[in-house]
């Protein structure tokens, strides 16, 4: 008998670079639009997704609802400096998944939402870190 997907157990340490990992490194983000019936994108944000590194190479998608605009902008902004910056989710919720491709091949993967995130490390907390020591000046 097979063990459905549906029934696997996934948390943070699955798919974390470490298994003691309290957050993710941000690799890219984009916005979710509605798309009409035809599948043309329209001007109406349904959510948002962040593109996280995870382990050995791996990467994972984690949708959020539109509610986090305003962290998911400042997060961008962030992200423009080209600096790591290490994220926290709240209520994460992972999902496997396998489908069977054109070509007979097995596609595969883990998919992520989770309702916020909070920033645990960014070229600002760097930097307020430095300035602390007295090892540089803001």
């Amino acid at each position: 008998m097979a063990f459905p997907l549906n029934k696997l157990h996934l948390s943070l340490a699955s798919v974390a670079k470490t298994t003691n990992a309290k957050g993710m490194e941000v690799s890219d983000t984009s916005t979710i639009y509605e798309r009409d019936s035809e599948g043309r994108k329209l001007d109406k944000i349904i959510g948002y997704s962040i593109t996280c590194s995870g382990y050995r190479g791996g990467l994972l998608v984690v949708k959020f609802p539109p509610s986090v605009e305003k962290k998911f902008k400042e997060l961008q902004k962030e992200l423009e400096n080209d600096v790591e910056i290490l994220i926290s989710f709240s209520k994460l919720s992972l999902t496997a998944y396998a489908l069977k491709g054109r070509d007979n091949n097995i596609i595969s993967g883990v998919v992520g939402k989770a309702e916020d995130f909070t920033i645990i490390s960014s070229i600002d907390s760097i930097s307020s870190d430095l300035a602390d020591m007295g090892e540089i000046e803001l």
